[in-house]
This record gives structure tokens, C-alpha cells and sequence, in this order.
């Protein structure tokens, strides 16, 4: 079930003119339909499909500009002819590497000022996405609703960075690296291999 704060915030940002996306499907996408926006719900299951589609005719909300891709995001995202989304919703398989495809993905797709919403940030593989976008410049930290949706509103065009530019990414791979370069110095003072040691020095001191 969705939260009511994520339902007040689709209802506040979304309307009939609104492109929207959602990896996943469920009561989000009755809501989208519902509030008449032009929305793509990628989900591979086909009776969910169905029980969607059932409760819509059985409450007179239009189905006409939802359009369902079946297949997993992973094979129906990069083919995706969808451009210029008002809104994307992360929430289909959460399992590694999925949230962080979908996000791939959706993001260039996102227009500039249109949000980002990514569901059940308690589970790691959604939380390592927010830690690492709220140090993206392109990407402004709205904060969280119901304590597990986190949104985030772009305003820079995406940008895939090498991880040396991500500080996210450096800072947590600092402390590996150190003690990763430790052990190798050790090996080598182990070994007797001294210059080793020193030209490792040298390099560090003066890395280009």
C-alpha cells in the first residue's frame, strides 16, 4: 500500500499533463492513472497487470494513457522510447544491481526539475543510491517520505562520473585503499624488497 505522503506528493506534482515512469507496479500506478498523467509502468508480472486494469474499470479510472511494458526493467528500460519524464518512481526488483539500473536509466530520461522518487531506501541497495546522490551536484535532496521513499528533485543534465568524482564513492573507499596499500608495503618490507618500499613512496608522494 502506499504511503500518504507519497500519495499527497503525487498529487500535488502530478497531473494530466505530467509524463511519469515507475519501475514496479501496484496502487502507485492506479494512482498516476487516476490523476490522468501519461504514465509507463514497467513490471514483468502480467496478472498484476491484470488485477490493476480489473480495478480500474471496476472504478471508472481511465486506463488509456497508462501504457504497461512487460519484461524486467533491466531488458525494457534501455529501449525505452519515453523522454522528457516529469516524474520516475523506483520501485521495482530490489535486488543488487536493479534499483541502481533503473536509476541508470531513468535518470537522462528525467527532464530537468522533475523528481526522482526512490521506495524502500531502508533496503541497502536504495540507501547506496540516496548516500551517493546527495553529494551529485546534479541533484537536490528533497528529503524522505514516510521515513523510506526518498526524493530528489534534478536540476543539472545526468552525468555518469568516474568513481574519483564521485566523493561519495572516495570517501567510503578511502580507508580500503589505505589499508590495501599497507599490506602491499608490508609484503614488500617482509620480502627485504626496500627499494620496492620507497619507489611505492615516491609514487605516492608524486602520483603523476
Amino acid at each position: 500500500m502506499i504511503a500518504e505522503e507519497v500519495l499527497d506528493f503525487l498529487t500535488e506534482h502530478v497531473n494530466k499533463d505530467s509524463v511519469t515512469v515507475e519501475t514496479g507496479a501496484g496502487y502507485s500506478t492506479i494512482v498516476f492513472a487516476q490523476l490522468g498523467a501519461k504514465h509507463t509502468a514497467i513490471t514483468p508480472a502480467t496478472d498484476e497487470v491484470q488485477r490493476i486494469r480489473a480495478y480500474c474499470n471496476e472504478q471508472g479510472i481511465a486506463t488509456d494513457r497508462t501504457t504497461f511494458r512487460i519484461g524486467y526493467s533491466q531488458d525494457v528500460l534501455p529501449d525505452l522510447e519515453v523522454t522528457d519524464v516529469d516524474l520516475a518512481l523506483i520501485d521495482g526488483g530490489h535486488g543488487f544491481p536493479i534499483p541502481a539500473i533503473d536509476y541508470f536509466y531513468l535518470a537522462p530520461r528525467l527532464r530537468i526539475g522533475g523528481y526522482l522518487l526512490i521506495d524502500d531506501v531502508d533496503v541497502w541497495t536504495g540507501h547506496m543510491i540516496v548516500s551517493v546522490l546527495k553529494r551529485e551536484p546534479e541533484w537536490e535532496f528533497r528529503g524522505k517520505l514516510a521515513r523510506r521513499t526518498a526524493v530528489f528533485r534534478k536540476t543539472a543534465p545526468f552525468v555518469a562520473r568516474e568513481w574519483c568524482d564521485q566523493p561519495t564513492v572516495v570517501k567510503k573507499s578511502r580507508v580500503r585503499m589505505f589499508v590495501r596499500k599497507a599490506a602491499n608495503g608490508t609484503e614488500h618490507l617482509l620480502r627485504g624488497d626496500f627499494k620496492g618500499v620507497r619507489e611505492r613512496i615516491e609514487r605516492a608522494r608524486n602520483p603523476l
